[in-house]
């Protein structure tokens, strides 16, 4: 199977699960107008019942809901317990509440509305895996046909088919008024369709009635029984199925096997890559019109330039442990987003220019809507507040627009942008039941701008619609307002005050002061990064320097030694060539001698033989003796002389030779010894090493100085950095002191941040500034906006219309929230990758698949939570969602119960940090760690339980000081120790006794009880306690689950658990994430009650008893 196929898959397995997270039914309360349907009592719509007696206006019309078949959760739990087999070690938090089989709306006239019946998917399930067994899920896929022929019989109940119709008329219906007979049929036909009758003894009806408002009736929603987000999970399985991914949903959805663990930076321990990813350039030109003195804590800048540095697509998960400040880094990514719109509209010439030329049309009833299409730079800035707890939701969108969400000392400057504060404040207004009354409002809360709106259920969406765009500003009425349709309408009927491009100047001048600070800024970052690479650089030359020194010295010492070795061997040969030459001149001597003395030997014989051969010559004969002799004496005297003669010669040869007698053979020169030659070639080489060598050091020494004047002119621009920008400088104590460095971001000193507040403003001027220059397309865009936000608009409206229309709605209002719950129904008209931002919050409570469909429309995701805090919560035995999981293929890292929407996102997160995760370590994404709220010891003990040490103190002791002096005579935070034998389930009586005798100290005290927090880990114990807050009015007691995300002065944990039960303690103790939730919701006292002895042999409760005096 390929890895899209996979992920297809793990959406369907969710799917699955969801089918058992039935929404719950609220109980019989009168005064909440809940009502059990008994036989002897008339129906809410009859004429004798309490109700017929309340007066409504004109307005205003009934609307009720009929839940048939209540059942308790605990028995869906119970049921498929029986089926897969539970782990008899482990303690399951059981699932609290009821729900039912079936429900349905009926109007004022007791008349069902036909289209609006629902079956319990939950309720079918159950009866699915009982009747089936759990080998097997593919039966699942039976529910719509199941449903479909409910709602027929159904029908055929609550309605009577009209005349004519059939026999080729489609079938028409018209409802009747409802009696008890007609309801119990119904009730069993729903019982018959889920097969539940005897597995969880559905039996009462109960019927919820409301005051809405006549003109929204029959559009009015109702609450379903099934889970909110099932039909878009199959909805988003079958496009991905087809490949049809978003790139954000396909990251989260990657397997942890695909995710690169090299890439992750700790940002505890590599501090260099925090400086780099906050420096100047990655600071956003947008900023939160806070208090310039207080800038973000360093990691919640950190966190806001990751996620802006998200190219296109991308997931990036906050790791927010309790009180570090969330909200006001989501604050500030809003802040950068708004501007950055801004920025790109203050390059347009003619407003106009904003749209293309596509129109795009769709019919609403007799109106026909006209949508024009935005530029695509101008897309992409829409923001979507989301989470699975609604409370979370409503805090953050209610803040942001709230009058003091922004400092004093800006509010003149918003009031004089004025953008559109006094809508702002209208929706701001709280009404618990908003619609009941269109002639009665509260007074608007005081709001500064039309930041952020809560959208979401379609009570919360009714009332924006009105508030927003149709609300009208009456003479007679000092409390009315203009919503912008009155507004636009208003600004097409009149000329704008100020051109456009006047309105872009403002602009412009404002950015060009926070680019000018940006700028010196980043000089001096780039001064403190040069300073550090100097002096690393310098450190590196001076060592190359005294290297190259060295280098130097050894090859003198090498030259010196090679000069010696060669004089040696110059000596040794010059003393061989000097013996050879002696001999030479012995021989030659000698040679000479000899031939001197041949020479005179011969020059005497020559002499000797000349005197003979003359002395023959004077003895000649005579003419007359020849003749005499007849020649005989001639001849004689002739031969005798020939032979002296020849013996002359002979003797003057021997005398030549003698002359020429050659020099003997001479010894052979020697010639340069091998070594002489090896010697000479060291030296060469020697002093062409000296030479380089010395080049060497000269080229350091040069490049020495060069660094040196360049880090002297760095360390002169850093210092004066230094001096400006203080706190906000990285200097040397920076890198060492982590609550130093992570207190506060750097580089955001106050001038820069209040210039960059003041571009905020300017940016909603400008925003504003649009509307009045085209204020007939954004009427229209708007307009059409509305129908999709009232859910009046078509269903078959086509996706990229309704697009541009939302994004009409959010260049207007930045930011809306929605729980996860709503989210389809809100967006339900647009398709993948279509929105801008998702900002999850408290995502560590969110089951994986509730942000699925949100992931999968949109493009970039910034998910906030803890998973340390409070887990999701399913309705499924772990042994049952397992055997779903194994039947679908999927792997064990998507069970539903065991992770999270956080915890899938910090996988992916390359900046983050480790913290313990039961025995082992857990990567968390971005962790926000400057702790704003609990006092000691509440902030060691959850720091050290749950966060290895993370987290820094930043409370400061100033509240902590007046909350003293406020109640000199309250305690210090203690655990008051009760040790009892006996309990009724998890509810020590004794532990109440104690409980009721704080209360009432505190009561006595005056002190302001809705700033009393009392919890418990069990739900008995819960019960209990909730008794107390009729006692003590404004007193918050419950579950430590109803605690997450609200903060007290004081918490009293009362911890309970029946003695002979040790294993639920156990439970309670498993994981850090209970004790943490309790412990920093105090932020002044916290008080214990419990048994100090057995709670205290506990894993985290043994540091809760340590911090935590008697």
């Amino acid at each position: 199977m390929h890895s899209d196929a996979k992920r297809a898959r793990v959406v369907e397995y969710w799917r699955t699960v969801e089918m058992f997270s039935p929404q719950k039914v609220d109980k019989v309360d009168r005064e909440r107008m809940v009502y059990a349907v008994r036989p002897d009592q008339p129906l809410p719509w009859e004429p004798g019942h309490v109700l017929a007696r309340r007066r409504l206006t004109a307005k205003q019309t009934w609307r009720h809901v009929v839940h048939l078949g209540i059942y308790q959760l605990d028995g869906v739990y119970e049921a498929l317990s029986r089926v897969f087999t539970p782990d008899e070690e482990s303690y399951d938090d059981r699932p609290a509440g009821e729900s039912a089989v079936a429900a349905f709306v009926v109007d004022e006239r007791g008349q069902a509305v036909l289209d609006s019946i629902v079956l319990s998917g939950c309720a079918w399930a159950t009866g699915q895996v009982v009747r089936h067994g759990g080998g097997r899920v593919d039966w699942l896929s039976g529910f719509d046909k199941a449903a479909n022929g409910f709602s027929e019989e159904w029908r055929d109940i609550v309605a009577v088919e009209d005349v004519g119709s059939g026999e080729g008329v489609p079938i028409t219906r018209t409802p009747r008024s409802l009696d008890h007979g007609d309801l119990a049929d119904c009730l069993a036909a729903a019982v018959a369709a889920t097969g539940t009758g005897v597995i969880l003894r559905p039996g009462e009806i109960r019927v919820r009635s409301q005051v809405v408002s006549r003109r929204t009736a029959a559009s009015a929603g109702h609450d379903f029984l099934n889970s909110f987000i099932v039909d878009d999970l199959g909805n988003v399985a079958e496009r991905l199925a087809s490949g049809d991914f978003g790139a954000a949903l396909r990251e989260y959805l990657s397997p942890e096997g695909s995710i690169s663990t090299a890439r992750r930076v700790d940002v505890r321990e590599n501090v260099h890559a925090v400086l780099e990813a906050t420096a100047p350039d990655r600071v956003p030109s947008g900023r939160w019109p806070s208090d310039p003195e207080h800038p973000l804590a360093l990691n919640q800048q950190l966190a806001v330039n990751t996620a802006l540095s998200m190219s296109d697509a991308g997931v990036v998960g906050v790791n927010g442990p309790p009180g570090t400040g969330k909200t006001t880094m989501l604050r500030d990514l809003i802040a950068a987003l708004v501007v950055e719109r801004a920025r790109r509209l203050s390059v347009l010439s003619d407003p106009r220019k904003a749209f293309t030329s596509r129109k795009m049309r769709w019919k609403s009833g007799q109106r026909t809507r006209v949508v024009s299409e935005w530029r695509p730079d101008l897309v992409g800035f829409e923001v979507v507040v989301a989470s699975s707890n609604n409370g979370a939701v409503q805090n953050v969108t209610d803040e942001i627009p709230a009058a003091d969400a922004i400092d004093g000392s800006w509010r003149a400057q918003a009031a004089a942008v004025d953008y559109f504060a006094e809508i702002a404040g209208n929706l701001l207004t709280t009404d618990d039941e908003p619609e009941a009354d269109d002639d009665q409002e509260g007074s608007p809360a005081p709001a500064w701008a039309l930041i952020a709106a809560r959208l979401g259920n379609k009570a919360n969406r009714s009332r924006f619609v009105n508030a927003f765009w149709y609300e009208t500003r009456k003479d007679d009425d000092p409390k009315s307002w203009d919503g912008l349709l009155a507004i636009l309408r208003t600004y097409e009927n009149s000329a704008p005050e100020t051109g456009w491009r006047s309105a872009v100047e403002e602009f412009r001048a404002a950015e060009a002061l926070v680019s000018t600070l940006r700028a010196r800024r980043d000089e001096v970052y780039q001064a403190v990064r040069r300073h550090q690479r100097l002096t690393d650089e310098v450190a590196a030359l001076r060592r190359s320097v005294a290297e190259a020194q060295e280098v130097l010295d050894s090859a003198h010492h090498r030259h010196t030694t090679a000069l010696a070795e060669e004089e040696r061997g110059n000596d040794a040969f010059t003393a061989v060539q000097a013996a050879h030459r002696a001999e030479v001149e012995r021989i030659t001597r000698e040679h000479r001698t000899s031939v001197e003395q041949a020479v005179e030997a011969w020059k005497s014989l020559v002499d000797t033989r000349w005197q003979a051969h003359l002395m023959h010559q004077q003895q000649r004969p005579s003419t007359w003796s020849s003749l005499r002799t007849f020649g005989r004496s001639y001849r004689r005297w002739k031969r005798h002389d020939a032979a002296l003669l020849e013996q002359v010669q002979q003797a003057q040869a021997g005398l030549a030779l003698a002359h020429q007698a050659p020099l003997p053979a001479m010894p052979t020169a020697p010639g340069t010894p091998a070594s002489l030659t090896w010697a000479r070639n060291v030296v060469a080489a020697a002093r062409h090493a000296v030479d380089e060598a010395r080049r060497a050091v000269e080229r350091a020494a040069s490049a020495l100085r060069d660094r040196e004047a360049e880090l002297d002119s760095a360390r002169r621009t850093r210092e004066a950095g230094a001096e400006e920008l203080k706190k906000h400088f990285p200097d040397d104590e920076w890198y060492h002191d982590r609550e130093r460095r992570e207190s506060a971001a750097l580089w955001t000193d106050p001038e820069w941040n209040a210039a960059r507040s003041a571009l905020l403003l300017a940016a909603l001027a400008l925003h504003k500034a649009f509307l009045r220059h085209v204020p007939g397309e954004m009427r229209r865009n708007l307009q059409a906006a509305m129908d999709l936000v009232s859910g009046e608009a078509p269903s078959d409206v086509a996706q990229d219309a309704a697009l541009e229309a939302w994004r009409s709605l959010f260049f207007v209002v930045p930011v809306v929230s929605t729980t996860f719950a709503s989210y389809a129904r809100l967006f339900g008209h647009l398709g993948r990758a279509a929105l801008g931002w998702l900002l999850v919050d408290e995502a560590g409570q969110a089951t994986p698949q509730n942000a699925v469909g949100a992931l999968w429309r949109t493009r970039r995701a910034v998910v906030v939570g803890d998973p340390l805090q409070l887990e999701p919560v399913t309705t499924l035995p772990f042994r049952a969602e397992q055997a779903i999981r194994t039947q679908l293929g999927v792997d064990e890292e998507w069970s539903a119960s065991r992770t999270s929407v956080q915890r899938l996102a910090d996988r992916l997160t390359p900046l983050g940090t480790s913290l313990p995760d039961g025995d082992g370590l857990a990567w968390v994404g971005v962790p926000l760690t400057v702790h704003r709220r609990c006092d000691q010891p509440m902030f060691d003990i959850v720091n050290d339980i749950a966060y290895d040490g993370l987290m820094i103190n930043g409370t400061g002791p100033a509240a902590g000081e007046r909350f003293a002096r406020a109640f000199p005579s309250l305690p210090p935070s203690k655990w008051i120790d009760v040790v009892s034998g006996t309990s009724q389930g998890h509810w020590v009586p004794e532990e109440g006794e104690r409980l009721d005798r704080v209360l009432a100290a505190l009561a006595d005290l005056g002190f302001d009880m809705s700033e009393v927090m009392v919890v418990a880990p069990f739900r008995d114990v819960a019960r209990r306690l909730a008794s107390r807050s009729h006692r003590y009015p404004g007193l918050v007691a419950g579950t430590v689950h109803t605690a997450q995300g609200k903060q007290a002065d004081v918490v009293v944990l009362v911890l309970g658990s029946d003695p002979a039960r040790p294993g639920a303690r156990r439970w309670a103790a498993g994981k850090p994430n209970l004790l943490n939730v309790a412990v920093s919701r105090a932020k002044r006292r916290l008080y214990v009650i419990g048994n100090r002895s057995s709670w205290s042999a506990q894993r985290y409760f043994d540091v809760l008893s340590a911090h935590l005096p008697d």
